[in-house]
């Protein structure tokens, strides 16, 4: 018989030879934030990102930015991104640093969770928060503060001033700026695009719209084994007819029926699933 502590260090030794996942650290709960621990824990095993963000954070690099014009054609521009100060993201590759290095069991998400407050006001305090949400400000913040790289580098290229920019110009901004929903780090991991096609039922008109996304909420539905009660039929007295029994739809049963005339077709990379 194995012991626990014999089984936890093979466990351990396994995990150090056979993939490069060190074992998972305690994070300190600083009064009622476990719904940022939760969220943290399950983001700082996404190895990508921490290595996606340290290889853009500390260096100016070059890129080509494509926009695809109404007519169909292709425009491409040239960019040099600079480094710029971005706190946040300074912030969670040390904290991805401590998870995944060093010899403490114990990691406080202090110095983290300070930046995405100031940022989000919403979780000042320390009441319950929302873990899903939390992640989802935490992702939008490492996304905007690259995303001020990129903006840069389109007005460098472009030659634009935006404090005397004129109409033209501005809407020349706009248009490349849409080009960049998902170049970041953030968006190459878990953007996709949502494409969703709604077919009229008369004159079978296809309309279709665009949604970028960085997670998808499913719902988690509970079929039953029950089978729907029967009116009981008398042995002695005359046959009646067996009938099911009704039950109204829920609220969500009626949207789910709503939602099934559309179809949804995912062009991307789907990394996180969220159910409520």
């Amino acid at each position: 018989m194995v012991s626990k502590k014999r089984l936890s260090r093979q466990d351990t030794e396994k995990t150090k030879k056979g993939t490069s996942v060190p074992p998972p650290k305690g994070l300190r709960n600083l009064g009622n934030t476990c719904y940022l621990n939760s969220a943290l824990q399950c983001i700082c095993r996404v190895s990508a990102l921490r290595h996606l963000l340290s290889s853009l954070l500390e260096k100016e690099f070059s890129a080509s930015l494509k926009h695809l014009n109404d007519d169909g054609s292709i425009d491409s521009l040239q960019l040099f991104v600079p480094s710029l100060h971005s706190p946040l993201t300074r912030a969670y590759i040390a904290f991805i640093d401590d998870m995944h290095e060093g010899t403490r069991q114990m990691i406080s998400p202090a110095p983290l969770r300070d930046l995405l407050v100031r940022q989000y006001h919403r979780f000042e305090g320390f009441d319950q928060q929302d873990s899903h949400e939390v992640l989802r400000c935490l992702l939008d913040g490492l996304r905007q503060e690259e995303v001020k790289r990129w903006q840069k580098a389109v007005l460098t290229a472009l030659k634009i001033n935006p404090k005397d920019a004129d109409e033209k110009a501005k809407a020349k901004v706009k248009a490349w700026g849409r080009s960049l929903n998902l170049c970041t780090a953030v968006d190459r991991i878990f953007g996709g695009v949502l494409l969703t096609s709604l077919t009229c039922c008369e004159c079978n008109t296809v309309l279709s719209n665009f949604e970028i996304f960085l997670d998808l909420s499913l719902p988690i539905v509970e079929e039953s084994t029950r089978n729907p009660p029967l009116h009981a039929s008398s042995v002695s007295g005359p046959k009646r007819d067996q009938s099911v029994e009704k039950t109204p739809k829920s609220k969500r049963e009626l949207k789910r029926e709503v939602f099934c005339h559309f179809s949804f077709d995912f062009i991307g990379f789907i990394a996180c699933f969220f159910g409520k």
